[in-house]
């Protein structure tokens, strides 16, 4: 049986929401059962933003994450706050343009992605690094194929072909990452 639990976080105003309902929307894709549960303080920018992504073959009894398989973080504050509820042998994403902190544990894989650099030179955008993150997250943990993620955000950006399209870069530009 597949399961991935999924924690996605970092502050207001850097897209973890929109990452994690566009992760939803491949998971679903896949034919996978999903589970979301997305958290935002009240503030919204710059608040400690978090969501949790449960998929599974089979049918999800909860969509809260205690230990997660894969913790995805966009800021060192997120860092600082869930890193230790990653579970061993679990794998932490992180953005290491924005988080430069020593990773202090050898029990868990880890793929460190300079997005917000990729995102600013390559598509001139750093608010696309989130989807660097999620196209990378894509492919290492085998979530889609690349067409299936490029589909997924055309289909939910449909009515705003520019931001699709830049979205669409960013996601294939993690999903072809150098590891």
């Amino acid at each position: 049986m597949f399961e991935e639990k999924v924690v996605i976080s970092g502050a207001g105003g850097m897209g973890v929401l929109f990452t994690g309902q566009l992760l939803a929307h491949i998971a679903i894709k896949m034919n996978k059962y999903v589970s979301l549960l997305p958290s935002y303080g009240a503030e919204q920018r710059g608040g400690r933003v978090f969501c949790y992504v449960v998929i599974s073959d089979e049918e999800i009894g909860s969509p809260v994450v205690q230990k997660m398989d894969t913790l995805i973080v966009f800021n060192v504050q997120a860092f600082k706050y869930y890193i230790l509820s990653l579970k061993s042998s679990g794998m932490l994403i992180f953005n290491s343009s924005l988080i430069k902190d020593r990773i202090d544990r050898d029990d868990v894989k880890v793929l460190s992605i300079p997005a917000s650099d990729i995102a600013e030179s390559e598509i001139k955008d750093t608010k696309v690094f989130n989807m660097v993150m999620l196209g990378a997250y894509a492919k290492v943990k085998n979530i889609c194929p690349l067409e299936v993620g490029v589909r997924v955000i055309e289909e939910v950006l449909k009515d705003n072909s520019y931001k699709a399209e830049i979205n669409k870069k960013a996601f294939s530009i993690g999903y072809n990452f150098s590891y």
